[in-house]
């Protein structure tokens, strides 16, 4: 029987298809056996050296640490492999919780913040070296017996370096009234922390600083002329694709229904559900794992001076590069021989978070919780994602 070139032709394009299915298929597979291995593999860091360690499942780790929700994110070959999603949004609760649930990203603001200074640096209205008040205009930072103001430098600031106290923000309860930004730096009713400024020598020692990351909030937003959740939309969310994050703060009423609620540490439901945190540039975003993800590709792409890099290559070496100890002008940063990663956490009240991503190398992850508890259980995913994926150098360590 002859058979037409068209039907030949036919039957290898369908050989083709069924191939091409079958790989696809045989990647899902093992795609799903690598997600499974990283949840049925978490341990603590006395036991990651040894091959008969106890391992522990995801969701028996999440009932030990009384944490009800968590979002995780893997940066694989340059690219985001995979998100997963577990538990709920409240503590037994129906409403579980998806890819765009929100998180309170907390202190991991301040990272952001810094890459968005560094592009306004880059925008030629800023210089990392020159002292804050020159470009101040709705606040002064005052002068001090324990060091002058001019030593006060963007840099400084970006980088824990200027001598300013305030480590952190409580939040305010929803019914709280909250305070504006100036009141904040003030430390004027109805803030509730204290002002901010000077309480050593700039440049003189390492004293983390939420309070100085405020100060920058103002800087920036009086060398453009725009607020601050607008500003961070202009410059980060939008360029990198962060559809599901906001600084907003309080969160707008249309996206609270996608909000996960934040917990204490013994698995209690905050009263308020939430803190709300004016405190925009230090501790004010929201977001999700996937989105936090596409920062850190951001940021390595900064950092390998990729075509598509939104930071000059200046500004990708101050972000990525130690400066103070083991502080950047925004970000930790860590080498373990040739090997270099970028890691930063957050705390809000009942929210924790950690995002840990390679400059070396195009791998990482982003873990969130809706828990007081939830960073030693972010630290052992990120140990379970590191063994699974082999990463160089890593010392779990430092993640606990």
């Amino acid at each position: 029987m002859k058979v037409s070139a068209s039907v030949i032709i036919s039957m290898v394009w369908g050989s083709l298809a069924v191939a091409a299915c079958q790989t696809s298929s045989d990647s899902d597979l093992a795609l799903e056996a690598r997600i499974e291995r990283v949840v049925s593999g978490l341990h603590v860091r006395q036991s990651v050296e040894s091959a008969a360690a106890e391992r522990w499942t995801l969701e028996q780790r999440m009932a030990h640490y009384d944490v009800p929700a968590v979002s995780i994110a893997v940066i694989h070959d340059g690219r985001i492999q995979w998100t997963r999603t577990y538990g709920t949004a409240v503590t037994e609760g129906s409403q579980t919780v998806s890819g765009q649930t929100l998180f309170q990203a907390a202190s991991i603001s301040k990272a952001l913040t810094a890459f968005a200074t560094l592009r306004v640096t880059d925008q030629g209205l800023l210089a990392l070296d020159t002292p804050i008040n020159r470009y101040l205009r709705s606040w002064r930072l005052p002068e001090s017996d324990a060091g002058s103001s001019d030593s006060v430098t963007v840099a400084r600031l970006l980088a824990h370096m200027a001598g300013l106290n305030v480590p952190g923000f409580p939040g305010y309860a929803p019914r709280a009234a909250i305070p504006t930004l100036t009141q904040i730096l003030d430390g004027a009713a109805p803030a509730n922390t204290p002002a901010i400024g000077i309480m050593q020598p700039p440049g003189s020692t390492w004293a983390y600083s939420g309070g100085g990351y405020l100060v920058l909030q103002q800087v920036l937003q009086d060398v453009t002329g725009h607020g601050f959740p607008r500003l961070m939309d202009s410059l980060v969310l939008t360029p990198l694709g962060m559809e599901h994050s906001t600084f907003q703060q309080p969160l707008p009423a249309n996206l609270e229904a996608r909000a996960a609620v934040g917990h204490g540490d013994g698995g209690e439901v905050l009263p308020s559900r939430w803190h709300i945190y004016p405190e925009l540039a230090a501790a004010g975003l929201w977001t999700t794992a996937s989105d936090l993800a596409r920062f850190a590709l951001g940021v390595q792409s900064a950092a390998n001076r990729s075509p598509k890099a939104l930071l000059s290559t200046q500004s990708a070496a101050a972000l990525t590069t130690p400066q103070f100890g083991s502080f950047s002008l925004g970000l930790l940063v860590r080498r373990n021989g040739e090997h270099g990663w970028f890691t930063h956490n957050g705390g809000n009240e009942g929210y924790r978070a950690l995002m840990y991503a390679y400059l070396t190398t195009a791998e990482g992850a982003v873990v969130m919780t809706n828990s007081d508890a939830g960073m030693a259980l972010a630290s052992e995913i990120i140990n379970s994602i590191a063994l699974e994926y082999g990463w160089p150098g890593f010392i779990p360590e430092e993640l606990q």
